[in-house]
């Protein structure tokens, strides 16, 4: 082996995190999220402040069938932080409400609120920001939302940057609809 291929991959992983903080990207200490609630007032908890939060652990199965252990914190206990209406208070009206997911990306995803309830459902929806025990890698983190039993994993977004609390507001729901479709 010449010293030649042997600094490149190191000489490259130098650049890349030289490069990733003249942009300005943030490091695992840094990193924040956003939680907006139904009346649009917003919370940006750090890294630190999660660390707080009750943790909670799930493990899954990739499609090759290796396991890996995620942790971090339920999302029901951010959404308890926009004081969503969760528990008892998850009701009536308040069933109308659903939880966007932004991806740094923009990707979104939404879900139903009550999917993220314990009182409602078994699954617990991690915000996670470990993988086996070590922070998400660039690709995924440092957050990334983890839906445990989904078959398709289109909803395990990657490199969550908010959670905002929603209420649809259905004027008429017999007018038909017309489908956005996707850019």
């Amino acid at each position: 082996m010449s010293l030649r291929v042997f600094l490149g991959p190191v000489s490259l992983a130098i650049i890349a995190v030289h490069s990733s903080w003249l942009c300005g990207d943030e490091t695992p200490a840094q990193a924040q999220i956003e939680i907006v609630s139904l009346n649009d007032e917003s919370v940006t908890l750090t890294r630190s402040q999660l660390a707080k939060l009750p943790r909670s652990s799930v493990e899954v199965t990739d499609r090759s069938g290796k396991k890996s252990q995620y942790s971090g914190v339920a999302v029901h206990h951010l959404l308890r932080e926009a004081k969503a209406p969760l528990g008892e208070e998850l009701r009536g009206e308040a069933l109308r409400c659903y939880v966007s997911i932004r991806a740094n990306d923009e990707y979104r995803v939404v879900f139903a609120l009550c999917e993220f309830d314990p009182e409602f459902a078994d699954t617990t929806i991690l915000l996670a920001d470990e993988k086996d025990g070590q922070p998400l890698d660039a690709e995924t983190g440092p957050f990334q939302l983890i839906v445990p039993g989904e078959k398709r994993r289109a909803r395990w977004v990657r490199q969550v940057n908010r959670i905002r609390v929603m209420e649809s507001r259905v004027v008429d729901e017999d007018m038909p609809t017309m489908p956005v479709s996707p850019k």
